[in-house]
């Protein structure tokens, strides 16, 4: 392979996986892919019995509930389904590092006409 084309190559696999890794750190280092859920959504906007003994003042001095986290976040792993969970790092960078690799380790092929010829021995084989 020529050079120009291996480093074009290696560069622009180099910069998918770079970011992929920005987009990670971008949404706090998962381990698992997640996407905003619409359940989780609606559990937020819902104060549930907060609301309902509002007026009697139980709780008055209870922190207030915590809301889930509920955006999207890239995993640096698949998690284990056949949905759209299973982007994560590894599913992005991972092949644009093999096409890394692969350009960094491909070699020429020679020339079948040039080099030296192949020689046969006196049995008729030949090396």
């Amino acid at each position: 392979m020529r050079p120009f084309p291996r480093i074009l190559i290696v560069a622009c696999s180099l910069l998918i996986v770079a970011q992929a890794l920005a987009l990670c750190a971008a949404t706090g280092w998962r381990t698992f892919t997640r996407f905003p859920q619409p359940e989780i959504e609606e559990m937020n906007r819902s104060t549930g019995l907060y609301a309902l003994f509002e007026g009697t003042g139980a709780f008055d001095n209870s922190p207030a509930a915590p809301n889930l986290d509920n955006r999207f976040a890239l995993g640096l792993i698949p998690y284990p389904a056949f949905g759209v969970e299973a982007i994560s790092v590894l599913t992005v960078a991972g092949p644009a590092a093999l096409v890394a690799l692969a350009a960094l380790l491909a070699r020429r092929r020679a020339n079948p006409r040039s080099g030296p010829q192949p020689s046969t021995s006196a049995a008729g084989i030949t090396f």
